[in-house]
This record gives C-alpha cells, sequence and structure tokens, in this order.
C-alpha cells in the first residue's frame, strides 16, 4: 500500500494481478503439468519465491518508493505476476487427479468436496 502510494492502488493491482496470473497459471497448468505427480515444481517455486521476496523486496521497496506510478506498476507486475501464475496451477491440477480418479472408481464426491474445501479455505484464510 505504501509503495503504490494510495490503499485504492494496492488493493486494484494486487487483486487484479493475482487473479490474472493465477488464471493464466490454470490454464498452463493443462500443458504443465499433464501428470499430476509433477504439482511439487509450482508449490517449491511459491516456497522459493515468498522466502527471496521476504528478503529483497523491502530494500529493494524502499529503494523505489519515489519512482513514476508507472515503474511501481510494472515492477508490481514483475513481482506478482509468477506468484500467481504458479499459485494458479496446483488446484486444477488437483481436479484432474480427482477426476481420473472417480473415472477409474473412486470416492464420487471428491470434485465437490474439493471446491467445498477450497471455498471454506478462501473465507478462513481472508
Amino acid at each position: 500500500m505504501l509503495f503504490l502510494g494510495h490503499p485504492t492502488y494496492a488493493l486494484t493491482v494486487v487483486v487484479f494481478l493475482m487473479l490474472l496470473s493465477s488464471g493464466a497459471g490454470s490454464v498452463l497448468s493443462r500443458r504443465w503439468l499433464a501428470d499430476s505427480a509433477r504439482v511439487w515444481l509450482p508449490l517449491s517455486l511459491i516456497v522459493t519465491a515468498l522466502m527471496v521476496y521476504v528478503a529483497v523486496l523491502p530494500a529493494l521497496l524502499d529503494r523505489l518508493v519515489g519512482a513514476a506510478f508507472f515503474i511501481k506498476l510494472i515492477l508490481s507486475a514483475v513481482v506478482l505476476a509468477p506468484l500467481g501464475l504458479a499459485m494458479g496451477m496446483p488446484f486444477p491440477s488437483g481436479l484432474r487427479a480427482l477426476a481420473a480418479a472417480r473415472e477409474t472408481g473412486g470416492n464420487s464426491n471428491s470434485i465437490e468436496w474439493a471446491w467445498a474445501m477450497n471455498a471454506a479455505s478462501s473465507v478462513l484464510g481472508s
């Protein structure tokens, strides 16, 4: 919020970038994570990126707080898009794995439960 200068800008930019990049990650997961056993790749990328962000971002944002607004938007996109892309991949990959298990005689309610747990986690997380 301090970096972009106004709470409305911060909310708009962050929500827009996260929704856009996680949606793109969801679409790309079909091609990049065709095998559900590879879901560890985006999860490890998320953890690694968060650790790097915690170490690097405070100093970087302090240096660039006086930059032009357009530069701040570009930097926000560069920082948030890879994380959102990776965050958009695990859930659709898990749904595909559950759908494949359902076809081979798995739990018939597993997809519905996955959606319910996703919704409950989203509400509790906020």
